[in-house]
């Protein structure tokens, strides 16, 4: 017997209230379930539940408060670090209960451009690590998203320390992995992403099963469809992106 879908979802950035449903898709019944080949790794707990209350996690969340596609931006800094800027952002630890739904295109779309959008953008790079065997994700990427493998090893060297220096129950570590950067074109992508969804109004699986799907939570941090539909045209600076009106 299939799961029942959710009546309808939306999109939500983490408060300190999600932090019991995010917790609940580590619970292992449930994660080795939909990450069967343990690609996402823990991170170790006050790291967590700091990123959590802190707005850091981009969730697809059902009317009773359930997550059903989780998202995180992880704020790498080396110890010792005073500026409040991190020194890169990685966007990983990537679940969903929802397979077939394309959900993973719209949380890390919208959170990608939600840490860009943020006062404490990173001083180096927004990035995600993925396995090389991990094609779904792969492709999600670097094809579907456009974003773009890194390809200096001094870059990689200091964002795998970094990545690395909290990471708890994962057993991956030797796999061959890419770095893919959220750059300029993949920022356009991810407007053009979400606009596409917006415009759709939901969920389609290849089935032709459907979940009704809200974004308004982009408007709720300043990214209104107008700014969506700007970046989307390429405009990329954000000093142009807020001058636009709000609504």
């Amino acid at each position: 017997m299939s799961t029942p879908l959710p009546g309808a979802l939306r999109l939500a950035f983490s408060t300190a209230a999600h932090q019991p449903a995010i917790k609940r898709l580590f619970d292992p019944a449930i994660k080795n379930s939909i990450d069967p080949d343990g690609q996402v790794a823990g991170r170790e707990g006050e790291t967590f539940s700091r990123h959590v209350v802190q707005g850091h996690a981009a969730v697809l969340e059902d009317g009773q408060g359930n997550t059903h596609t989780l998202t995180m931006a992880w704020h790498l800094a080396a110890s010792g670090d005073t500026q409040p800027r991190p020194r890169h952002i990685e966007i990983g630890t990537a679940l969903t209960c929802l397979p077939g739904f394309h959900s993973a295109s719209v949380v890390t779309s919208a959170l990608a451009l939600a840490e860009w959008w943020r006062p404490t953008l990173p001083r180096g790079l927004i990035a995600a690590e993925v396995g090389n065997d991990n094609i779904p994700s792969v492709k999600l990427f670097r094809n579907t998203l456009g974003w773009r493998p890194l390809k200096d090893p001094k870059a990689i060297r200091e964002i795998n320390g970094l990545s690395y220096a909290n990471v708890v129950d994962y057993s991956h570590t030797d796999d061959s992995k890419t770095w893919y950067v959220c750059a300029r074109a993949a920022r356009v992508k991810a407007a053009a992403t979400l606009l596409a969804f917006m415009d759709r109004g939901n969920l389609i699986h290849k089935d032709g099963r459907s979940i009704p799907l809200d974004l308004s939570a982009l408007a709720s941090i300043g990214l209104t469809r107008p700014h969506l539909e700007a970046l989307a045209r390429g405009i990329t600076t954000k000093k142009d992106l807020r001058s636009l009106p709000l609504a």
